[in-house]
């Protein structure tokens, strides 16, 4: 069984029901070392200090209708570490980049009501952190490909990724996360079909550490400089190819 529980500190961590003695609370144990979170069951909130901890009930019987206001405020905290463990620890970096119906639909089933709850500008608590920050994007970049792909809606929140990389950039925050998660932060900038984002995202990929990047934004950046956009996204938005682009598709590796 698991329970949104309140413990006397604010760590978050996964917990098994063991027994309730019906009067002082229930005890729990912590199996792992890291909380699975869903927004459509209960949240759970647990001292990380000892592996069995007597906790009270916030409200009796245990439901989803807790308090709102600490559910609300357990979502943003759960939700945005839940997005960074999943996305560096959970799946692979070959994953990030191989098309996978099955990574795809475990995303959608994961985190589809976090991606609804981005696109609609709900997740602002987030970005009070640059890891927060980073988690926004990566829902609303990477996570719109996934749960949408090859659909019109995979690219519609591009523009919105984007201004939240650009404010974190010029925060400074964006230097507060380690260089491989990093590139996730200024990856809407690599997805523009603009040619002045492509002008600003040249000097960002080429920090020390993402070298590795820097040449695929030079690639991304001459389709843009050729073509004014991404011609493999055309099909998948209605829009018409020209000659030029049909041809540049019949290449290897025109698709990103």
């Amino acid at each position: 069984m698991e329970c949104l529980l309140a413990a006397s500190r604010f760590d978050c961590m996964r917990c098994i029901v063991h027994h309730t003695d019906g009067k002082n609370g229930i005890f729990v144990s912590l199996p792992l070392l890291y909380f699975r979170h869903d927004v459509r069951k209960t949240f759970i909130l647990i001292t990380l200090r000892y592996p069995y901890y007597r906790v009270s009930l916030l409200n009796t019987p245990i439901g989803p209708i807790i308090s709102p206001l600490l559910s609300l405020a357990l979502f943003h905290m759960l939700a945005s570490q839940d997005v960074i463990h999943f996305w560096f620890n959970e799946i692979t970096p070959k994953d990030w980049w191989k098309k996978s119906d099955k990574l795809d639909a475990q995303i959608a089933e994961r985190f589809g009501e976090v991606h609804a709850a981005a696109i609609a500008c709900e997740l602002y608590t987030w970005r009070a952190t640059a890891e927060g920050r980073l988690a926004e994007i990566i829902v609303l970049d990477q996570f719109s490909r996934n749960i949408y792909r090859d659909q019109p809606k995979s690219f519609s929140s591009d523009s919105l990724a984007l201004s939240l990389a650009q404010e974190a950039i010029a925060q400074d925050k964006d230097k507060d996360v380690l260089a491989y998660q990093r590139v996730f932060m200024y990856m809407p900038y690599m997805h523009s079909e603009s040619k002045e984002i492509h002008e600003q995202a040249t000097p960002i990929f080429a920090q020390k550490g993402l070298e590795y990047f820097a040449g695929f934004e030079e690639k991304h950046k001459a389709i843009i400089e050729t073509y004014g956009r991404y011609p493999h996204r055309n099909e998948i938005l209605g829009r018409e190819s020209t000659p030029e682009e049909i041809e540049f598709l019949k290449e290897p590796n025109s698709s990103f």
